[in-house]
């Protein structure tokens, strides 16, 4: 007899398999969110928002969601069930009303079944993986929130206490404003609003930040310097339901009251700064802001009173001590210059130093004006002379340099440095070029990744010779770089250009310096290869350790002047063991060719060799500990070499 079963069955597992191949189909981007995002919230708070990655299916409600205790008993009957979810129409918020009878007090099922939350207890909200969405695909894994009940909040939200922080005219800048605590985010992205003199609403975008509680609104067209109002709707709401009309837990007789529905604020212009635009208002009941120590605009900054500036005080406390097994002659850095030859005096010596020079103190003050950011940021070192104490060295400028929009004036690195190929490190590869250099720079990024940059600096150079020959700079260094900026790293080619000068002669030299640093996806994604090479000639002293040395080039006999060719280079590879862990290993070579028949002829030709391992268990606290060996020879085959165990303990601020 002709069964149609097995037809049936084939026809059934077809539609399976394809309904399991439409679900692996669907893209599993996302997961998940909850609002409010805060880890503590009031006992009586109202709503909880669950922000779904896709548009899910028809029949999920709130008594889908699990909400248990910190004894992991599963709560009932604390939300509000509905017949139907309250979904947005794209199905992706779900609304989860804690039952209004429970949260309110004097109501019947507050009495009977007791509080939805209770303060000081924790909670777990999950959202079962086996939700579905509108393909009835679920959402694979449980996801999980955890947070802890509060006191109940009982007042009602106070405008009139929000701190504003004004943006400047002529910009863009958002006006931020600070409730004091989280409030209700679905209110504070609809519920608020900035309307200009005329009563017109502003078009921008708003923000939320620290768990709510930051409202910020960046406007589509620049401030103006006329009064603005920031307008609360009166159906503004925080995380218990209150409004500022009143408190939701309230007798039913208890009429609501008026309340503070705007707040006034112009923005500050710098050109006409004065106490009242600076925020400095003297009102009954409430502390000054220049009083107030406030977040700054930058990592660690904060604003000087007063004014629209952001400063941060900042360096780090670091000491060095180093062995060296075989003399390298300078102690704190490799210099080509003093490693020992072969069976001089110093070729077996033995050293042990100690010391914290490399320490360093900054300040950086930045601000926002209409032609761009300003900045100043000046940082010294402890490099100078020492006193007739004991290990007692005086401070050394580093940097001293300013700058706004595009264009930076005084000391700071040279162009022709590439600080982000710096090798990590307890002490500078022979072949690194490091200078800072006073002079005046312009730079400019084109799109998302290329800068391109130029400037004038301080010549700095020293030649050789009979020095009633020699002759003052005359010219500056023409320096400039273009980058090229990707996720996989950078590429850099730098360009120098430079004048050497006698009385009677000169010659225009210079030099290129390709660098980079390539970033690869194994080792955690942070492993990294940093690399240089540069060659020219003539500018010696853009290595430090060959700084002041007369090594850019000789004047003759004649007056003639000729320069002293450069090549040099690094490859450092770097692996992170974890994320406190890593270390580097690297090559270094650098080779001065004098001219010949003068004793810069003789110059020496250099390789460095390190490997290290740094460790950092805490935030700003690194320990680091490298080996590094070093050779050298000059022109007569005379051979030198050293190496040298050193560590460092670095306390960042």
């Amino acid at each position: 007899m002709f069964s149609l079963r097995p037809l049936i069955a084939v026809l059934l597992s077809g539609i399976v398999i394809t309904a399991q191949a439409s679900c692996d189909e669907q893209p599993q981007v996302g997961t998940v969110d909850l609002y409010p995002s805060s880890p503590l919230l009031p006992e009586n708070v109202l709503r909880l928002y669950l922000y779904f990655p896709r548009e899910m299916g028809t029949d999920i409600t709130a008594s889908d969601i699990v909400l248990l205790d910190d004894a992991g008993t599963e709560l009932d009957g604390v939300f509000l069930p509905t017949r139907y979810g309250l979904w947005t129409p794209d199905r992706r918020r779900l609304t989860v009303l804690l039952d209004p009878g429970r949260v309110k007090s004097g109501l019947k099922a507050s009495h009977t079944l007791g509080k939805a939350l209770e303060a000081g207890r924790n909670y777990l909200l999950r959202v079962p993986g086996a939700l579905a969405d509108k393909h009835g695909c679920p959402l694979g894994s449980d996801v999980e929130f955890r947070f802890k009940a509060t006191g109940a909040d009982i007042s009602k939200p106070a405008p009139e206490t929000w701190r504003v922080s004004k943006p400047r005219v002529g910009t863009r800048d958002a006006v931020i404003v600070d409730l004091g605590s989280p409030h209700d985010h679905v209110s504070m992205a609809y519920r608020i609003r900035i309307h200009d003199a005329s009563g017109i609403p502003i078009a921008g975008e708003i923000r939320l930040s620290e768990n709510e509680h930051i409202w910020h609104f960046a406007p589509t067209i620049n401030w103006s310097d006329s009064g603005y109002e920031i307008a609360i709707d009166n159906r503004f709401e925080d995380l218990a339901g209150n409004r500022p009309s009143g408190v939701f837990d309230r007798n039913i007789d208890e009429p609501a009251t008026d309340s503070v529905d705007t707040i006034s604020f112009r923005p500050i212009d710098p050109r006409k700064e004065s106490l009242e635009q600076t925020g400095a208002r003297q009102e009954i009941g409430r502390v000054p802001d220049d009083a107030i120590v406030r977040a700054g605009d930058f990592t660690g900054s904060i604003v000087l009173p007063g004014t629209t500036a952001s400063v941060r005080i900042g360096g780090y406390v670091q000491a060095d001590m180093g062995f060296d097994f075989d003399s390298l002659g300078f102690s704190d850095a490799l210099n080509l210059r003093t490693i020992p030859l072969d069976g001089t005096t110093a070729d077996d010596e033995q050293v042990f130093r100690s010391h914290a020079r490399y320490s360093r103190l900054n300040i950086d003050v930045r601000d926002q004006t209409p032609i761009g950011q300003f900045r100043t940021f000046i940082e010294f070192d402890f490099f100078g002379s020492g006193s007739t104490f004991t290990n007692n060295y005086t401070p050394v400028l580093r940097h001293a340099a300013a700058g706004i929009g595009n264009l930076y004036f005084g000391q700071y690195w040279s162009q022709f440095t590439d600080l982000a190929a710096f090798p990590e490190g307890t002490s500078s590869p022979l072949g690194q070029p490091i200078v800072r250099n006073p002079g005046v720079r312009w730079r400019s990024d084109l799109g998302d990744s290329w800068r391109v940059a130029f400037g004038i600096e301080d010549p700095a150079g020293d030649l050789s010779g009979d020095s009633a020959l020699l002759a003052s700079d005359s010219f500056p260094n023409l320096t400039g770089y273009g980058q090229l900026q990707r996720p996989w790293g950078h590429v850099r080619l730098a360009l120098l250009g430079l004048k050497l000068e006698s009385t009677d002669d000169s010659v225009y030299t210079g030099g290129a310096h390709l660098s980079g640093r390539v970033n690869f996806s194994f080792g955690g994604g942070r492993d990294n290869l940093a690399f240089s090479v540069q060659a020219g000639s003539g500018f010696a002293h853009y290595y430090a350790t060959l700084a002041n040395s007369g090594l850019e080039g000789l004047v003759a006999d004649d007056g003639s002047v000729e320069s002293t060719d450069v090549l040099a280079g690094y490859l450092a590879y770097q692996h992170w063991w974890s994320n406190e862990w890593r270390s580097t290993v690297k090559v270094s070579s650098l080779d001065l060719d004098g001219p010949s028949g003068s004793e810069l002829a003789a110059l020496q030709s250099g390789r460095s060799y390190g490997a290290n391992i740094f460790w950092t268990p805490v935030n700003n606290v690194t320990f680091g500990l490298e080996y590094i060996y070093a050779e050298s020879e000059v022109i007569s085959s005379q051979q030198g070499s050293g190496s040298r165990l050193s560590g460092v303990a670095r306390f960042d601020f």
